[in-house]
């Protein structure tokens, strides 16, 4: 995927969301499982005053499924799959199925780890600094939602 793809800046903001505190569990297809243990054993590396990281949990399905906690319960935070996410329209959805899209993502939070991210500033790319507008990402991408 390319810098001036549509989806460019849902990649980067799923890749901050994940490494930022928050996120319970990631769901995704069992042949990834490795690949996010190593992530999470190396976001532990990079971010040793952090206590809680998320669970790696098998997933129903080609998707990535990030749920976190908030003053209501589970909540679904990311979605990469081909669902079309009508009930959920505050969730950052990804149209790609895992398979597409997992190398992305884990090269993503590699670089932003490598730059010190999130303990750095300027350095989670464009828009880490913004709120997430979810609406405007998925007009960017053409979705209907």
């Amino acid at each position: 995927m390319r810098i001036t793809d549509p989806a460019w800046p849902a990649v980067q903001e799923a890749s901050r969301m994940i490494l930022r505190e928050g996120a319970t569990s990631i769901m995704a297809p069992e042949k990834f499982h490795d690949k996010l243990h190593a992530l999470v054993l190396k976001m532990g590396d990079t971010m040793p005053a952090r206590l809680q990281f998320p669970m790696v949990v098998d997933a129903d399905g080609d998707v990535i499924i990030l749920n976190g906690d908030s003053a209501h319960g589970a909540e679904l935070m990311l979605y990469c799959g081909s669902e079309i996410l009508v009930n959920h329209p505050s969730t950052l959805w990804i149209p790609y199925a895992a398979s597409e899209f997992m190398e992305l993502l884990l090269q993503s939070m590699d670089d932003l780890l490598e730059a010190g991210y999130p303990g750095c500033l300027g350095c989670g790319g464009p828009g880490a600094e913004e709120e997430w507008d979810e609406s405007a990402s998925r007009r960017r991408m053409n979705l209907k939602s």
